[in-house]
């Protein structure tokens, strides 16, 4: 992951808290057996609840904000896994908070407090954002220059003090979500191409293999074998 400090490996025995106003370019590298990924929607205002009715226990924990891996002891891989569970089989809402609350103290017992963050303001986490909600989209410095109020060199300038720039930002959002649907979905890698913004399959399968070091269809054959 390739997070705003720098980047972060986190194993398959890890939890991903993934902060829902930052876009973090992701790899994933399986080994011969493979791996399974499970997401989890956590609420603002349940996190808030949790967290001021267990203030006393989650006063000394380190608070987790923005997106960070957390180790999967077995304490919370057991409160982790009646969670995905009570989800998977449809449990009613009491019982499902039930359970979010067992995973929460477990991990505040481990020493994690999760608290919903307000979205960072940024112009590049901006235009990320605006990217990501339609990668397919032509979308140019002068349109967001336009739709900030911002002339071309003011906007020029203050990416790069942010130390980004507008083609490595809008490469980072379409690379990411390639990687995400090459794994997650069987969509044709050329549809998603084009999902993702690029004009042809051989530039996308070109970018792909720059970025991860392997094609996406490689990707795919490590993750499910060959078909």
């Amino acid at each position: 992951m390739d997070l705003p400090g720098g980047k972060c490996s986190a194993s398959s025995n890890s939890l991903i808290f993934y902060a829902p106003h930052e876009h973090i370019p992701m790899q994933h590298i399986p080994d011969d057996s493979g791996y399974e990924a499970i997401v989890v929607s956590f609420s603002a205002p349940a996190l808030a609840e949790f967290n001021a009715r267990y203030r006393e226990v989650t006063a000394a924990c380190r608070l987790i904000t923005t997106t960070a891996p957390v180790p999967l002891s077995p304490d919370i891989h057991e409160a982790w896994q009646r969670l995905i569970r009570a989800a998977s089989a449809g449990e009613p809402a009491p019982l499902l908070n039930y359970h979010l609350e067992g995973m929460l103290l477990r991990l505040a017992l481990a020493g994690y407090s999760v608290a919903a963050k307000a979205p960072l303001s940024t112009l590049s986490q901006q235009i990320t954002a605006h990217i990501a909600e339609d990668p397919a989209v032509p979308h140019t410095l002068e349109h967001f220059a336009q739709r900030l109020g911002l002339s071309l060199s003011t906007l020029n300038r203050r990416i790069k003090a942010e130390g980004q720039s507008f083609r490595q930002i809008q490469e980072d959002v379409r690379l990411s979500l390639a990687m995400e649907y090459v794994q997650t979905t069987d969509t044709p890698l050329g549809r998603i191409a084009e999902q993702v913004g690029y004009a042809s399959l051989s530039r996308f399968i070109s970018r792909f293999r720059l970025r991860y070091s392997l094609t996406p269809g490689a990707l795919r054959k490590a993750i499910h074998g060959p078909k």
